[in-house]
């Protein structure tokens, strides 16, 4: 039985019938979702708070949303998604209202201008329909997946404690259910009582959802772990391959992938991003230690060996000369661009830690922080519609800022004009690259004020050399 239209275009939902409302994004690279020709005040709606949603004004943030749902690690089936949204509330399949609510907020969070003013409102009925959700034990699937929408909304506003508290319950709570436990493993539908809180699948649809929400799920307590350098709830065999190795040459890891493997395709991007996250992990546990004894030592030429290992078979990003014209069939893949930042900064990390000791180590920590430079300019070359896909980690950003001026400061004291240059231009790409991410996320608006010692610093170094 067909609970869905398999041939849905996952890229230009419908809700309810209407026009195809398909994000796109404007100069500074939030996201303009086009306006349905029927309609010419959706900037300024006609509806009050605590009203039900007008049809047209849920169509417009959800087709704003959905797009680019992978940014609120959001990977349910679109298809199954867009058929649980027709139905009616009172269906026991239907979008539960936490989620609906989770969406709508991650939605003015990327619409930006006047919409960031609901961005409350819906913060607030997101809140009290988990709670709801929570208490009377309804559509717990629906439950996590809002929460993890909540989860990375907090952490694009920087409101990290918030986060935080998501970060650590969502994971427990999605264990208690057994969705840490052999996702990719044939579930039997409906087959009696299960050991764990979520009763079977009723049907297929249902499975492959509990599948997608452990993966997104296990993305996130992978990244809360490797930023805190502590250990995640979910068990390190979640993954199919769950040790270290080399990128594939071929696969969900590049640019462009098959929208009719979307599934697979986005499992195997997950697994890449965690694999980088725990290699990152690791990095971090190893500059936390602080000590030269031999276990240390080791631990560094482990992870110097492994990061040299990915860095001969990292497939290339896409050429931003020559950007791809995608078929029907294909999608764009921003998940490459966060799995090259987080390994450079990976490396850019290790090597900082021998730099002021290892004339070798410093020139490697020098040759990634000129990678994530790259990294820079080809994002500033990609189509509109593909940048604002994508979400850069920060700080290998900021630690790459940090080298790249520490070396322009060196160049300008030794009068070398060429590296001047090429620094000056460097850190110019680094620049660009946090303009754009604030305009995208205005809560970084402070950031510069965190690098001000830096690139004041810098600045002088400049001013005081021959070359001014």
């Amino acid at each position: 039985m067909l609970l869905f239209n398999k041939d849905a275009e996952p890229d230009s939902p419908t809700i309810g019938g209407g026009s195809d409302l398909v994000g796109r994004d404007d100069q500074a690279g939030r996201v303009v979702a086009s306006r349905p020709a029927a309609e010419h005040h959706l900037d300024t709606p006609r509806w009050k708070k605590g009203e039900e949603l007008p049809p047209v004004m849920v169509q417009y943030l959800i087709s704003s949303f959905l797009p680019h749902a992978h940014l609120f690690h959001f990977f349910m089936d679109i298809s199954y998604f867009v058929w649980c949204f027709s139905l009616p509330l009172s269906h026991p399949e239907s979008i539960h209202p936490c989620l609906r609510n989770a969406c709508y907020l991650a939605a003015c969070n990327l619409l930006g201008d006047h919409w960031v003013s609901l961005e409350d409102y819906f913060l607030e009925r997101t809140r009290h329909f988990l709670n709801q959700a929570l208490m009377l034990a309804e559509q717990i699937t629906h439950y996590l997946w809002a929460s993890t929408i909540l989860g990375c909304f907090l952490g694009r506003e920087r409101r990290l404690a918030e986060a935080f508290v998501i970060a650590i319950s969502a994971p427990r709570l999605a264990s208690a259910c057994g969705l840490d436990h052999n996702p990719d493993m044939d579930q039997e539908l409906d087959s009696g009582p299960s050991q764990f809180l979520l009763p079977p699948p009723r049907h297929e649809a249902e499975a492959n959802d509990r599948i997608r929400l452990s993966y997104s799920i296990y993305l996130g307590d992978v990244t809360l772990a490797a930023w805190n350098a502590s250990p995640g709830v979910f068990k390190d065999t979640f993954m199919r391959n769950p040790p270290l190795g080399p990128f594939p040459s071929k696969g969900p890891t590049l640019s462009i992938h098959s929208k009719g493997e979307l599934f697979e395709a986005w499992k195997g991007q997950i697994e890449s991003r965690a694999s980088m996250l725990k290699l990152f992990q690791r990095v971090i546990r190893c500059a936390l230690a602080l000590r030269e004894d031999k276990k240390c030592a080791e631990e560094y030429e482990t992870l110097k060996a492994e990061i040299s290992s990915y860095d001969v078979s990292i497939p290339p990003l896409p050429d931003p000369g020559q950007p791809p014209t995608l078929e029907n069939t294909e999608s764009f893949n921003p998940h490459i661009f966060i799995a090259h930042t987080t390994f450079y900064g990976c490396g850019l990390i290790l090597y900082s830690l021998r730099a002021s000791v290892d004339a070798e180590a410093k020139c490697l920590g020098l040759k990634h922080a000129q990678s994530l430079v790259e990294i820079c300019k080809n994002l500033r070359g990609q189509p509109r519609h593909h940048r604002a896909q994508i979400a850069i980690p920060m700080l290998p950003m900021i630690n790459a800022l940090r080298i790249i001026a520490r070396e322009l400061r060196t160049a300008a004291t030794s009068g070398n004009a060429r590296m001047l240059i090429d620094y000056c231009c460097a850190l110019e790409s680094i620049l660009d690259f946090f303009d754009d991410a604030i305009l995208m996320c205005p809560a970084w608006s402070d950031l510069p004020l965190s690098l001000k010692d830096v690139l004041t610093a810098t600045a002088n170094a400049v001013k005081a050399s021959s070359w001014c």
